[in-house]
């Protein structure tokens, strides 16, 4: 009787974790991800900029498509949502008169969309609104692409120029743009949304100073981050110590915490992602990539 027990007992352990694997299968391979598109540049022979779209579901390239004097250097140089591509394509880099332009390209056209100074810049995934900043470094301006309207919106008064936003993401299913407000020495001081639709404009205080390892669900209004800042008079060559880091959620609504993981190794990044708006990843100590759903 015992022996059944116990056989029984094993038979529910395997099915309960079988089940559970299969149900994380399905929910990460069905939830709205937040990144759906990899993009790559590469030049071919005539040396051309290549721009390489990867599905990375299907796991295979969807569109290849040629922009040249496009801002490949920048970190945030374009956004693809199908069949378009936003790209940042920059002029006369060297020269004082350098200017930025916002193009759409895709394989029947390609059309210009703004030209400033310095942009940056994000699409919601309905392509109907452009959120971006252009030379005002405490301004916001959110275009409709298919009325043309735009607005402009002050995210806060300082004129020192000591501190900027930049834009973020959208929501997934409303009409709200999620930014950073910033200093020069790239660490986050905040965060701000502005919901499109209403006219309202939040500002959100991060808890402590954050380096430039952090991801927002813009769903949810959580911030996965990680509380190692990486010096950047970091010696090289030299055999790395391990470095200790710890993994938080922060919940920029009640402005409550979670602890996640302490991780040591010698790896300098972790890189915290949001999936989608229920699960995360990070990079384990072993440079294994964990997957866990928000509780």
């Amino acid at each position: 009787m015992k022996k059944l027990t116990n056989l029984n007992t094993l038979l529910l352990s395997i099915l309960l974790i079988f089940n559970s694997v299969f149900i994380y299968g399905q929910t990460n391979e069905n939830c709205d991800r937040y990144k759906k598109y990899d993009i790559k540049e590469s030049r071919d022979k005539n040396n051309n900029i290549i721009i390489d779209v990867f599905d990375i579901i299907l796991n295979k390239k969807i569109d290849s498509l040629i922009v040249n004097n496009c801002a490949c250097n920048k970190y945030h140089f374009a956004e693809y949502y199908y069949p378009n591509l936003y790209v940042i394509k920059e002029f006369n880099q060297s020269s004082p008169n350098r200017y930025n332009e916002l193009w759409v390209v895709s394989k029947d056209s390609s059309k210009r969309i703004n030209r400033v100074k310095e942009i940056s810049f994000s699409v919601n995934e309905k392509q109907d609104l452009l959120a971006y900043i252009k030379d005002k470094y405490n301004v916001l301006n959110v275009k409709n692409l298919q009325t043309r309207q735009e607005k402009s919106i002050k995210i806060f008064e300082d004129t020192s120029g000591e501190t900027s936003i930049d834009v973020l993401k959208w929501s997934t299913n409303k009409n709200i743009v999620w930014g950073s407000i910033g200093s020069p020495d790239t660490e986050s001081n905040g965060f701000f949304s502005y919901n499109f639709d209403n006219g309202i404009l939040k500002q959100y205080r991060c808890p402590k100073s954050l380096g430039s390892e952090f991801d927002l669900n813009p769903d949810l209004g959580l911030l996965l981050y990680s509380d190692y800042v990486f010096p950047l008079d970091a010696a090289e060559g030299n055999e790395k110590p391990n470095i200790k880091k710890t993994l938080y959620i922060y919940n920029l609504y009640n402005k409550t915490e979670q602890t996640i993981v302490t991780i040591n190794s010698k790896s300098d990044f972790i890189k915290p992602s949001w999936i989608c708006s229920d699960y995360y990843e990070y990079q384990s100590s072993q440079n294994k990539t964990i997957k866990l759903k928000y509780k």
